[in-house]
């Protein structure tokens, strides 16, 4: 066995913000790329049934939207490990709370002003905005914020029991999330039979409520923890992979029997292939949690460029979505020339970070007052 010191995890949770903001804008940047390539002639190739199917660089785009899944997760579970180790008053949840909640409402209102100036498909009524603020579907992954809020006003009463029972509240949140999967199956079928069920959304806590348990019971039971990852690290990578292998192995299966249904190639057919709701998908994720961990107690590749940008995680969560918003609306636009898969890729990507830290940088030096409104410091 290594004698190498091992790392506290409080500090290798720190340094997993990065990889968990770079992880968002990949699968943001996939998705959009793939969105850019779902017609005839570009990513879908003709099947001899008559239908379409996705091109091989089509498949691509999804399997690294598949896996970059842990993203999301892992903000929550960095947040549940951080909770536990904080006192959890009312004034303290308002302290972090409208960190989340007032540039959430600011960058939404932005995108309804650019609904009524800019862009006519984002043209939205009253009641059509307020619901899309509320679910966090004003901005390309906003639902993250509507999600955190309610796992914090929660904690006040959940961080507690986790630091009496963490066995129980994590068995509790995991049942819960498997019962919000199991419905969101159960609606599929329903919706495959010709009928309509309304699913768990993305935004609300069920979806989610494990991984947020997850984290603060890592923080309860540490030194546990530690112990397995040292010594069941091989074991733990060989399940990850397999994870790996049966949620792409689910997804397409997902997929073709959307495609038998007549589905393709209309883009709700990959909201519900590609859905983060899949066990699979659960698998995968606490999988790539702990060996995040397990490489993380020794040393975790690009640890100093994740820390830099961990540092401006949350900023950059917050501005990729109207700078993505904006690149959207540039490119498609009469004129602009058709670009490679693989280059709108890198320029969504690319554009988003820097973009991100671009505005970043300016509010933060031209417009000192707005950091808390849009940026939440």
């Amino acid at each position: 066995m290594s004698t190498r010191p091992l790392h506290p995890l409080w500090k290798v949770m720190g340094d997993f913000r990065g990889l968990a903001i770079l992880a968002v804008l990949v699968n943001h940047a996939a998705f959009l790329t793939m969105v850019q390539n779902l017609v005839p002639g570009k990513g879908l190739v003709p099947r001899p049934s008559g239908r379409f199917g996705p091109a091989p660089g089509m498949v691509a785009w999804i399997g690294i939207q598949e896996l970059t899944r842990f993203a999301v997760p892992l903000f929550l579970f960095l947040a549940g490990h951080f909770a536990v180790r904080t006192t959890h008053s009312w004034k303290g949840i308002w302290s972090r709370s409208k960190k989340l909640l007032f540039p959430h409402i600011s960058w939404s209102l932005v995108a309804l002003a650019w609904g009524w100036t800019w862009i006519p498909e984002m043209r939205w009524g009253a009641w059509e905005f307020l619901r899309r603020l509320v679910t966090g579907e004003a901005l390309l992954g906003y639902f993250f914020t509507t999600l955190i809020l309610q796992l914090y006003l929660l904690s006040r009463w959940a961080v507690p029991w986790i630091r009496k029972s963490p066995n129980k509240v994590l068995l509790g949140s995991l049942l819960l999330q498997l019962l919000a999967m199991g419905w969101n199956y159960l609606a599929l079928l329903v919706d495959l039979r010709g009928g309509s069920l309304p699913r768990v959304p993305e935004w609300a806590f069920p979806r989610f409520c494990f991984y947020f348990v997850l984290g603060a019971w890592v923080g309860v039971r540490t030194g546990f923890v530690k112990k397995i990852l040292q010594e069941r690290r091989k074991a733990l990578f060989l399940l990850t992979l397999a994870s790996a292998v049966l949620l792409l192995t689910e997804s397409r299966m997902v997929y073709d029997i959307l495609v038998k249904q007549g589905r393709f190639p209309g883009l709700s057919i990959f909201f519900d292939a590609l859905a983060p709701w899949k066990i699979t998908t659960a698998l995968w994720v606490t999988g790539a949690l702990f060996c995040c961990l397990a490489l993380g107690l020794r040393h975790f590749p690009g640890t100093p460029l994740f820390r830099r940008l961990g540092n401006r995680a949350f900023q950059v969560y917050l501005l990729h979505a109207p700078v993505l918003t904006a690149l959207l609306k540039l490119i498609r636009s009469p004129g602009f020339p058709e670009i490679p898969p693989v280059l709108l890729f890198f320029l969504f990507f690319g554009g988003s970070l820097a973009g991100a830290l671009a505005m970043d940088f300016l509010i933060r030096r031209w417009a000192p007052p707005l950091r808390l409104p849009f940026l939440g410091e």
